[in-house]
């Protein structure tokens, strides 16, 4: 009988492209203290007479202009990943992926696996750099899984420090570069999320100055950015908008490497891929 699972955590998605679906997911997310840290009092009369009327229509043909036909792209890529690493690993660990704000859920899938005997568990959260909002809100969702069961947890920590995986990363960014600049971009953040305890940005800089050196790369050559902004507020920059923006003005040909995701998602093939792309072209 199996007795051990690793489990592949990432954010997460609507379960489809229509407003409906997508509404049920937005309310999810955006109703995580992790990620919107305001009281519910304050913040719960905005995500229901403002946010979610006018951000849904938006995301509903964000997410539908890049809908594969087996689903949603994280969560086909996120499946393709979990049966990779099943064949790298002993054939009798079980290998699944859960989501955050999602179906299926961390909750749901420890409980199917608890179910079916499993007794060690491995959490992988997909995220290189550590945020609150990600590799916390996964912590918390892990211990809420599992506190009910005799299970043997371990988590991965964000491994975006590793030197493989940045020698990893610079291998794959090397067999695609076509163009003279290289944009590193990772997701945004509030400036005020960002501390002594939450120190994202250092983190992603550091990263970023890690594979600038495996590509032997002059800091002309490439630029750091944040992407996928959210309300009115301060947050993280420069934006990724306005480092492109300064690029085509420069005439300068651009390669973007998203660095925060583990797989193609609505911030790499919407937001990159056609967003920016059709401005950049403009």
């Amino acid at each position: 009988m199996t007795s051990k699972a690793i489990i592949l955590i990432n954010t997460g998605t609507p379960l489809s492209p229509d407003v409906k679906a997508v509404r049920a997911f937005l309310k999810r997310f955006l109703s995580d203290k992790a990620v919107i840290d305001l009281p519910d009092w304050l913040w719960k009369p905005i995500l229901y007479t403002h946010v979610l009327p006018l951000r849904t229509p938006h995301s509903s043909r964000r997410y539908a202009a890049v809908w594969m036909k087996e689903g949603s792209p994280q969560v086909v890529f996120m499946n393709r990943i979990a049966q990779k690493l099943a064949t790298r690993v002993a054939s009798d660990i079980i290998v699944r992926s859960a989501f955050l704000y999602s179906d299926p859920d961390v909750q749901t899938t420890v409980k199917t696996l608890a179910g079916q005997g499993v007794k060690e568990a491995v959490f992988l959260p997909l995220y290189p750099q550590y945020a609150r909002q990600t590799v916390g809100s996964a912590r918390i969702a892990i211990e809420n899984a599992t506190k009910d069961f005799d299970l043997k947890t371990s988590i991965i920590e964000p491994y975006g420090k590793d030197d493989a995986y940045v020698e990893l990363v610079a291998r794959h960014i090397a067999s695609y570069r076509q163009n003279e600049h290289l944009v590193m971009s990772f997701h945004g953040l509030p400036v005020k999320a960002v501390n002594v305890a939450n120190p994202y940005d250092a983190d992603c800089y550091d990263f970023a100055k890690k594979l600038a050196q495996k590509l032997d790369l002059k800091s002309d050559d490439y630029s750091v950015a944040f992407q996928s902004k959210f309300g009115h507020g301060a947050w993280l920059s420069p934006y990724l908008a306005d480092t492109l923006t300064n690029c085509a003005t420069q005439k300068r040909s651009v390669d973007v490497a998203a660095l925060s995701f583990a797989c193609d998602c609505l911030e790499t093939l919407e937001e990159i891929g056609l967003a920016h792309q059709k401005a950049f072209m403009a």
